[in-house]
């Protein structure tokens, strides 16, 4: 699969997100390299978060960090829909997880024409590892009791892409760790 889409093959994945022709398609939108600026202001952003990650105290950058990431690098910028962070995701957006606590996104896109992401953000050090499971389930749980099938969990470090219908879900995860390999962008980045 890495000719199709170079660095699919260096994500973790779950289930099948994306079977071979679907792929193809994606790859067909494949974006053009990062300019020199953003990739050396990822690079900068990326080493501060993994630093602050490792003296357990970077929790307050991961918000921005996934701003970044979202709108700079991956185009979900003010000129393809709208951004609410927050306490701006309204109550309308939180639903029942089995548990009946409230599970809602802290920051959802909403594309011009109707596309719409749900960004989760977890603050345990592993996605779907020992207690980083229960943010992961809620994922799953909140997409299932609503209309959207596609959500993002990050903990900054890792980024989990999660499907979920109602009897089956999938997922692939990228690893900052991995972006960034021998002085250069990893393929995980352009995957």
């Amino acid at each position: 699969m890495s000719a199709e889409l170079p660095g699919w093959e260096r994500l973790r994945h779950g289930g099948l997100l994306l079977d071979s022709p679907r792929l193809r398609r994606v790859a067909a939108y494949a974006p053009a390299p990062l300019p020199g600026y953003l990739e050396m202001e990822l690079r900068r952003r990326a080493g501060a978060l993994l630093d602050g990650a490792a003296s357990h105290d970077g929790a307050a950058d991961v918000p921005e960090f996934v701003a970044f990431v979202l709108e700079r690098l991956c185009g979900f910028d003010a000129a393809s829909g709208n951004w609410q962070r927050g306490p701006q995701v309204g109550a309308e957006w939180g639903r029942r997880a089995v548990t009946s606590e409230t599970i809602k996104p802290r920051q959802l896109w909403r594309g011009a024409n109707g596309g719409r992401l749900p960004v989760f953000l977890d603050g345990e050090a592993r996605l779907g590892i020992g207690r980083g499971r229960r943010a992961a389930s809620h994922v799953v749980q909140w997409l299932r009791g609503g209309e959207e099938r596609l959500a993002l969990l990050t903990n900054g470090r890792q980024w989990r892409l999660v499907f979920a219908a109602l009897d089956f879900d999938a997922w692939c995860e990228w690893d900052v760790d991995l972006w960034l390999e021998e002085g250069g962008l990893g393929s995980q980045v352009q995957a």
